[in-house]
């Protein structure tokens, strides 16, 4: 629908400490839509790349946030936190799950950020009550754990002491 898009890049919306416990800072980029004056408030899709929580950035998404934008939303790509231990030895299921519950808490922070932005300044002029989250690979399993788990799912008592922590 529409042909040009502008992006607003390097966001910061949270920081953290890493599974090696390297302190990083956390960005978002935001790609809008160019000529949608009329339009007061948009939904917005928060977007996480992939790369087996071990690889990948937020500009990987890059292509697929303006296409989004082209489409008339508000599309984020975010960083969340890695892996980064060396791959020898093989990461443990546990070192793994962390990772995951790190990347959990991260797009949830993403999600704050945005709900934050639109109940101030609304700089972005995103619907609230329209945000959905999505990702690629990795970014997809993040994706939809934020999506679907709550206080009413039966947590594993390792992973409910992992995301009490974070």
């Amino acid at each position: 629908v529409f042909t040009e898009v502008n992006s607003t890049l390097a966001q910061k919306f949270g920081e953290g400490t890493t599974i090696a416990g390297n302190f990083q800072e956390l960005f978002l980029d935001v790609y809008e839509p160019v000529g949608d004056d009329d339009v007061e408030m948009r939904p917005v899709l928060i977007l996480a790349f992939g790369g087996s929580f071990i690889s990948g950035e937020r500009a990987d998404m890059a292509v697929i946030c303006e296409a989004y934008a082209r489409m008339g939303y508000v599309a984020v790509s975010i960083d969340y936190r890695l892996y980064d231990f060396p791959l020898v030895p093989f990461p443990t299921e546990n070192a793994m799950k962390e990772v995951v519950i790190k990347s959990l808490s991260d797009m949830k922070a993403a999600i704050r950020y945005m709900r934050e932005d639109a109940a101030t300044e609304n700089r972005f002029r995103i619907d609230s009550e329209q945000v959905f989250v999505g990702g690629v690979s990795a970014g997809a399993i993040c994706a939809a754990h934020v999506a679907v788990i709550d206080e009413s799912d039966e947590i594993d008592p390792f992973l409910l002491g992992l995301i009490e922590a974070e």
